[in-house]
């Protein structure tokens, strides 16, 4: 009867550690499904298409409209032109951002997407860099693209010390952000 009573014990605890561990990969991969969901419901405008110039001689790319510049006049006592920079109620937190995990460390890229999401940043993706032996964290830009990038190294400023803008030429996103150690 006491081997009866052991074996009943160990089916229900093997019983309820399969149940548990179910419900538990069904509650993280449902979340991960429900931002994927948002990310792919966005309305994303769909990018003008430009005329062909003399300078873009590689036609296999992806043509990228080039980002508004405004020069507007200052008045004081004298009249005088000054450019002004691309705020951030300017920046279109709607261009997808490419986010990488160049640390090795699990779920860093997802962490930093959540911050983003968190701060209006919602059309992104994440994935594992090339390596996992950059330092620091590093923003990508497309040369049109700069004042995006410096808009998210001041929202990263607070949770990373070092935060490097480096313009790169081929990038298919807007922003790439390559997380370092």
């Amino acid at each position: 009867m006491s081997k009866l009573y052991s074996l009943v014990i160990v089916l229900l605890v093997v019983g309820l550690v399969l149940v548990g561990g179910i419900w538990l990969y069904n509650k993280i991969f449902s979340q991960t499904t429900k931002m994927e969901e948002a990310n792919i419901n966005q309305q994303i405008p769909p990018e003008p298409k430009l005329p062909p110039t003399d300078l873009n001689l590689n036609t296999n790319q992806p043509q990228l409209p080039i980002a508004p510049t405004t020069t507007e006049p200052v008045v004081s006592e004298t009249t005088t032109t000054t450019p002004t920079s691309t705020s951030a109620a300017e920046v279109d937190k709607s261009l997808k951002i490419s986010i990488l995990n160049g640390s090795g460390i699990l779920g860093q890229a997802k962490k930093l997407a959540d911050t983003l999401a968190e701060a209006g940043w919602l059309n992104t993706t994440t994935g594992n860099a090339d390596n996992f032996n950059y330092q620091n964290l590093t923003l990508h830009y497309q040369s049109n693209y700069v004042a995006v990038a410096e808009e998210l190294k001041k929202l990263l400023a607070v949770d990373y010390a070092t935060i490097t803008l480096e313009e790169k030429v081929g990038l298919v996103v807007p922003v790439e952000v390559v997380i370092g150690r």
